[in-house]
């Protein structure tokens, strides 16, 4: 509602432009693609990807709607209005994979209750196997012939599967997926992604032979969770209304410090509107998640339904592939997952003080660099967004290229001095390609007008500048490929 329409004006601003930057030509049909996705007003959360959204709000709407089902009174309405909103924002995202799933977190539910409990966990594995199947009936049978959402997972299941045959026994590496796509793919698959969008494919192919434990170990929890289904508990823990009062500003101050941060982080490069979403969201969900733990905490039952329906779509998409939410369905998982015997691992005492401090450590050590690059990167952001911004607006007016002559001058400028940020950014991850292409990609603009300005002297070192640039890259890519 509020950035699309300005990326959208941007973009149409300078179509020609923004497909060049990104590496497309025009009339391509990946350009087409590319555009369509541009188009679509999908919501994407913090995940930047409407599908990864939309599968945990499928999970949302699962646990939801059970707690809803199993609540008081008293609470049942407000638990009952965040599994519709749930509903509402996974249809938003127009997700089939995430409505197809909670079709079958929800049929699992009946399942628990008609079937035997030692029949659950394999009602459980059944439901894991139903989205890989359905791929390879529609990539082998052609059914339904106007679906194509599963026809393109089916182009990346065959790539990935030739991956894993050909790379044995290390695989490609978990940055390497992408450019053994571009060779392992069907000659029907006109996309280049980043991940086959089904996990023990991408486990297999990224790992090789060291995918074997994790991907048993993904059965292993699929049985657990099965387990948990089943089972009659009210939920993992009872918690103390006196521990409660004692954890209650810690817990608080969890939810909303990370996101005041983030927000922080990104109010150069998003609107304000978007960070009193975030605000609100998070107050929101807050205020849920003290209703149930009110209420008596969540049943188990439905936190581990809802980790299946995370673990169904991580068979059709990525949110067991970005960091950003693999983190999440792995506390779902362990919250789904409590309904065995816990054990406890004796370990001398000096081993949780060293574990802890080298993690420190390292984590100040992580923090500094991942630091110093986001700065580079906000710096070089913020040197050409008035600019650039001014640029558009103008353009968008209908303004002619002479009377832009005058912004001429202060973008040399100003690139300039972003290209330094993005220079120094580069240096501190030397493995982020991405940064490089774009500096490469403001070196030569900054190349070609000062070439338009006949200042040969100054065209002939940037544009030396970007073959540095992308020379590193290549040789950095090759390196990780060996």
């Amino acid at each position: 509602f509020v950035e699309h329409p300005h990326m959208l004006a941007q973009f149409d601003a300078n179509r020609e432009a923004s497909l060049l930057a990104q590496g497309f030509e025009p009339e391509s049909s990946q350009a087409m693609i590319y555009e369509r996705r541009l188009r679509q007003p999908d919501p994407t959360g913090w995940f930047g990807l409407s599908n990864v959204l939309a599968s945990f709000f499928t999970a949302a709407f699962v646990v939801f709607g059970y707690s809803a089902f199993k609540a008081v009174r008293s609470t049942r309405w407000i638990l009952l209005t965040s599994a519709l909103l749930s509903l509402v924002v996974l249809a938003l995202t127009g997700s089939k994979a995430g409505i197809a799933v909670a079709v079958l977190g929800s049929g699992l539910l009946v399942a628990a209750r008609v079937l035997p409990s030692r029949l659950v966990p394999i009602a459980c594995v059944a439901a894991i196997a139903i989205p890989p199947v359905a791929v390879m009936f529609r990539g082998l049978v052609g059914i339904p012939s106007n679906e194509l959402s599963l026809l393109v997972r089916w182009f990346y299941m065959r790539g990935a599967t030739r991956i894993t045959g050909e790379e044995l026994p290390l695989g490609v590496g978990p940055a390497g997926f992408q450019a053994a796509y571009q060779i392992a793919k069907p000659p029907e698959s006109t996309e280049d992604v980043s991940s086959p969008h089904l996990i023990w494919l991408d486990y297999s192919s990224t790992l090789g032979l060291f995918a074997i434990p994790l991907i048993a170990a993904l059965v292993w929890i699929v049985f657990r969770l099965g387990r948990s289904i089943s089972s009659k508990k009210r939920s993992l823990h009872a918690i103390s209304s006196q521990r409660v009062q004692l954890l209650r500003p810690v817990l608080v101050l969890s939810l909303i410090v990370p996101v005041l941060v983030g927000a922080w982080l990104e109010m150069q490069a998003t609107p304000i509107e978007n960070a009193m979403a975030r605000l609100i969201g998070v107050l929101a969900w807050g205020g849920v998640a003290f209703m149930l733990v009110r209420a008596g905490g969540p049943p188990l039952t439905g936190l581990a339904a809802g980790a299946v329906v995370l673990l169904c779509h991580a068979e059709l998409d990525m949110n067991m592939t970005l960091p950003g939410s693999v983190v999440l369905v792995m506390i779902m998982i362990s919250l789904g997952s409590g309904s065995m015997k816990s054990y406890r691992i004796g370990l001398p005492r000096a081993v949780l003080p060293v574990v802890a401090s080298a993690s420190a450590i390292w984590l100040a050590y992580g923090s500094v660099s991942v630091w110093s690059w986001e700065s580079g990167l906000r710096s070089s952001s913020a040197q050409l967004r008035d600019i650039v911004l001014e640029r558009d607006e103008l353009l968008a007016a209908g303004a002619q290229q002479w009377e832009l002559a005058g912004l001429q001058d202060e973008f040399l400028i100003r690139a300039d001095a972003s290209l330094v940020s993005l220079e120094s950014a580069y240096k501190t991850f030397p493995g982020d390609v991405r940064v490089a292409r774009a500096a490469a990609r403001l070196a030569m603009t900054v190349s070609g007008s000062a070439a338009e300005r006949l200042d040969r002297i100054s065209a002939v070192k940037v544009a030396e500048r970007a073959d540095g640039l992308l020379s590193t890259a290549v040789e950095h890519l090759s390196l990780i490929h060996i």
